[in-house]
């Protein structure tokens, strides 16, 4: 198995390329989704994939490009996942 990216090289990497935020910003909540699905996930992957997702979004609200990829139900349901994911790390403050 690989190491993930670091979130800050993921930044430099992608920060000229709207293309690659859109990609990200439409595949992140799928990933996190899929590793929340396992059998036994890993709470420290979710933790990073959920990180790497709130900068990429960060960026593409900077970068004024849509995020079609979180409508409806999957946006809410990645919501939850931020705010429960948060809430037992202790930054519950942040949400309320």
């Amino acid at each position: 198995m690989t190491n993930p990216i670091s979130i800050n090289s993921l930044k430099k990497i992608i920060e000229k390329s709207p293309d690659r935020i859109a990609l990200l910003c439409r595949t992140l909540p799928y990933t996190i989704e899929v590793e929340q699905a396992r059998e036994e996930p890993n709470k420290k992957v979710i933790d990073e994939l959920i990180q790497k997702l709130l900068m990429v979004r960060a960026l593409a609200r900077k970068n004024n490009i849509p995020t079609h990829g979180l409508i409806g139900w999957q946006y809410r349901r990645l919501c939850y996942s931020v705010y429960i994911s948060c809430f037992y790390k202790g930054f519950y403050n942040l949400y309320v």
